[in-house]
């Protein structure tokens, strides 16, 4: 009961009225009002329930919350009730995920419907909107009607995004600018955006655009960098981590790296998105794909291609490495990881994956980088340090004393 209690006052502080950044989405699925003339009102129903069902784990793959359906329209909300440091990215990224989401839903069903957004970011009041009778969680603000009008505008296939959500994604997805629009209820014409996708090789959403400081207090982490390349030169391979709070610059610190990097060297790097927590492999899929040299949102054909022509006589590993890229496999391939336990499977791609990457470093230099781990598991009885294990189940454990001063693996 004390619990039930706790769950019911949580609820209801996050449903409390409040001023939130939010990055607001209306999606429209076009094509059910030619259905409407031509099948049951029943039937009608049914079509666009079973599209919703394709369409709303998107949204909740990145925690994103359904305002409401409005007819064949969704209304979606990234920040509200609850707020990430990414939402505006996570929005991003489920609309091109819905786009994937409404082709596969006609290929399934025999439809040609279609999909267009209009996404915004602005302050909003959150809270309890209705009357006394009924009241529901929503958010009004002139964002709301600004990413309203730009599904208005947007044509089928199109993803419009305003100029504050254009701002805070800029490093991180491809954009084509679109003239200024006059939409209904605004006074001068708003700068929008045409979203194409997500960047091969996003940049770094800290600091300012073309403005470099010199990096300060950083010799000793540089000295040792420098030197780990010369060995990696010399043939050795070594495992560097870098460990700080938010803030200090580990970001900068690669970036430093990759500027000191020979150029027969080979960077392949993945991020730990927050958003990626339940996805399984997620990282390790970042990293095959950077070392294939492909867009993670190219198509599975393309990958399928770069994967085998980069295998070359580890034919046997492909099914593994398939698998965890999710790429469609042939009858004979699929047989061989088809009937496999999940522990032989999961055993089969880290062995695969590892088969991969010792290939490759034969083959040339490598510098692997898993940016933004956070997997920190302090253990009873050794308060004074952190232990953490790196992704992929690793054969090894490493530990930092709580100052971070002390690494040991």
């Amino acid at each position: 009961m004390r619990e039930q209690l706790v769950k019911l006052e949580a609820g209801r502080a996050s449903t409390a009225d409040e001023r939130k950044l939010v990055t607001i989405v209306f999606a429209d699925v076009s094509g059910f009002t030619a259905l409407s003339e031509k099948l049951d009102p029943e039937a009608v129903r049914e079509l666009i329930n079973a599209c919703f069902d394709w369409l709303v784990p998107v949204v909740q793959k990145y925690d994103g919350t359904i305002d409401k359906f409005i007819g064949d329209e969704i209304m979606t909300l990234f920040g509200a009730p609850v707020a990430h440091e990414d939402d505006a990215e996570r929005a991003l990224r489920a609309a091109l995920d819905m786009m994937d989401a409404i082709v596969a839903f006609n290929r399934a069903n025999g439809t040609e419907l279609g999909l267009h957004l209009g996404i915004n970011t602005g302050l909003v009041v959150a809270g309890q909107i209705g009357g006394h009778d009924r009241r529901d969680y929503s958010v009004m603000g002139d964002a709301v009607n600004l990413a309203a009008r730009l599904e208005d505008a947007s044509s089928v296939g199109e993803i419009f995004v305003g100029p504050a959500t254009y701002r805070l994604t800029q490093r991180l997805f491809d954009f084509e600018p679109v003239a200024p629009l006059k939409l209904k209820g605004k006074e001068a014409p708003v700068e929008v955006h045409r979203l194409l996708g997500a960047k091969v090789a996003p940049k770094s959403t800290r600091g300012i655009e073309g403005l470099r400081a010199p990096l300060v207090g950083r010799d000793e982490e540089l000295e040792e960098i420098r030197r780990t390349l010369a060995d990696l030169a010399d043939g050795q391979g070594s495992m560097l981590a870098i460990l700080a709070e938010a803030g200090l610059g580990k970001s900068r610190l690669i970036a430093e790296t990759r500027a000191l990097l020979p150029a027969n060297v080979m960077w392949a790097e993945g991020r730990a998105l927050s958003f990626t927590a339940g996805m399984s492999y997620w990282l390790a899929r970042e990293i095959v794909l950077s070392l294939l040299n492909v867009k993670p949102d190219a198509a599975q054909s393309e990958i399928a291609a770069a994967l085998q022509k980069s295998l070359d006589r580890q034919s046997e590993i492909y099914p593994f490495l398939a698998r965890l890229l999710e790429l469609p496999m042939d009858a004979a391939t699929e047989e061989r990881v088809k009937f496999l336990s999940s522990e032989a499977l999961r055993s089969g791609i880290l062995e695969g994956l590892r088969g991969y990457v010792r290939h490759r470093a034969q083959r040339e230099p490598l510098v692997l980088v898993w940016e933004d781990l956070h997997w920190c598991d302090p253990r009873p009885g050794r308060s004074s340090k952190c232990w953490f294990r790196f992704p992929m189940r690793y054969p090894f454990w490493c530990y930092a004393r709580r100052d971070w001063k002390t690494i040991a693996c």
